[in-house]
């Protein structure tokens, strides 16, 4: 049994080193499309905002499974917290969405009304993955990444080393700090006229902020201890009944 779990520790970390080579491959996929495919800012803006839906279908994953490593009290909690999550980062999405597709609108291209409902930001994207060559691959590619980088954070036993609490929060600093970047180096390449080289320059810099894993809201030891003695006194307090 223990050779199982050494095992599994070993192949998680092989998974780890390979994180920087395939975030590398992911973000080159778009780069391959803009120099091939002609690319324009619109669509690689909405390609980078779909990847924020796939982060938080992941973090739902990542809530979860803590929580069920937390016993009763844990998984309790992470019934609650998971519906939360998926309702509260969505509407940041949705809010997102709307600014990202009046972004678009502003460059003109194939996007002639702003999306302002889910199943309109949903239609835009979903005719991307028809209409847009490499669109379809990029995604692909991208969710690749990030389920990659969840099954390596389970089998490092990621779940019970956090808590469905400190990981509600840790996706919105990502989205904050990156796509604040992204949105605005996207209006200046609208007012440059969307040259190749300003979009190669905006998909290497995103590629450099995932490398760096700027923006990652990570739960200091004190607030990590706080909510761990939290969850431990609801585990007695429910075992006591």
């Amino acid at each position: 049994m223990t050779g199982r779990f050494a095992d599994l520790r070993r192949m998680a970390a092989g998974l780890r080193r390979w994180r920087t080579v395939w975030t590398v491959l992911a973000n080159l996929v778009p780069v391959v499309c803009v120099l091939l495919f002609g690319w324009k800012a619109a669509v690689l803006l909405i390609l980078y905002w779909s990847e924020n839906l796939i982060i938080g279908a992941a973090y739902a994953v990542r809530i979860f499974s803590s929580g069920m490593a937390w016993g009763r009290g844990g998984q309790m909690l992470s019934l609650f917290l998971v519906p939360f999550f998926v309702v509260h980062y969505g509407m940041f999405c949705f809010v997102h969405g709307i600014f990202v597709m009046l972004i678009t609108t502003i460059g003109g291209g194939t996007m002639l009304m702003p999306a302002m409902s889910i199943p309109e930001l949903y239609a835009r994207v979903e005719t991307l993955t028809r209409t847009e060559a490499g669109f379809a691959l990029s995604l692909l590619t991208i969710a690749a990444l990030h389920a990659g980088d969840l099954v390596g954070w389970l089998m490092r036993g990621g779940p019970a080393r956090t808590n469905p609490m400190n990981l509600m929060f840790e996706p919105y600093g990502r989205i904050v700090v990156l796509h604040l970047g992204i949105m605005g180096g996207t209006v200046v390449i609208i007012i440059l006229g969307q040259p190749i080289w300003a979009l190669l320059v905006l998909a290497i810099m995103k590629t450099l902020v995932e490398l760096g894993r700027f923006g990652r809201i990570a739960a200091s030891p004190e607030t990590l201890q706080q909510t761990e003695s939290a969850l431990k006194e609801l585990n007695e307090k429910l075992g006591g009944r």
